[in-house]
């Protein structure tokens, strides 16, 4: 999707989310823990802490988001958002995220995943040539932490490691991304 067509969307069917999980491993046996979910006007459509259907603990991710057992053992699984989440697919034509691949994996891998398939928009990905940090090993342009986009676009001070946390300043990253004057004439987006 163009840029142009981005910004012609109407904000309310523009989506920016971001998970809390388990781990790293969709397709292994980690889980959503968290699920934030919002339109680009930054009404709050879904925001739930959510009780994994099959792991029962995890120290190093809760080590990042803080998000306990005990914070989630009596809490609905997603799968009971189903029918409220499958709604909400129906009607958006783009997902923003800060590092929208991993989330999505996490959806797609769910009780949940977007149906039909939805375009996105990685905000970490699109901001990686505007911070200019090149990365030699890779070959490419270093991807910047969140808080080190959100710095750069003066977001205000956000709580880092929550879903709704998160989505608000990558939702604020997002609007000053595309029309940042420097990512206008380099952009990405294809």
């Amino acid at each position: 999707m163009k840029l142009d067509q981005i910004k012609a969307l109407n904000p309310k069917r523009v989506i920016v989310l971001d998970t809390e999980t388990t781990g790293l491993h969709p397709d292994g046996n980690d889980e959503i823990l968290s699920l934030t979910i919002i339109d680009l006007e930054g009404t709050v459509l879904f925001n739930e802490l959510v009780k994994p259907e099959n792991r029962k603990r995890w120290p190093k991710a809760q080590e990042i988001h803080g998000i306990t057992p005990a914070m989630v053992k009596d809490k609905q699984p997603l799968s009971a958002y189903r029918e409220q989440l499958c709604d909400l697919w129906k009607r958006i034509d783009l997902v923003v995220g800060y590092n929208v691949e991993f989330d999505s994996e996490f959806i797609y891998s769910s009780s949940v995943p977007f149906s039909p398939y939805v375009e996105e928009f990685d905000v970490m990905k699109e901001f990686a040539p505007i911070w200019g940090k090149w990365d030699e090993r890779h070959n490419d342009y270093r991807w910047a932490k969140l808080a080190d986009c959100a710095k750069f676009y003066e977001v205000s001070d956000f709580e880092a490691h929550t879903s709704l946390g998160d989505t608000e300043a990558t939702r604020q990253c997002f609007l000053a991304l595309i029309n940042d004057p420097k990512y206008i004439s380099e952009c990405r987006v294809m």
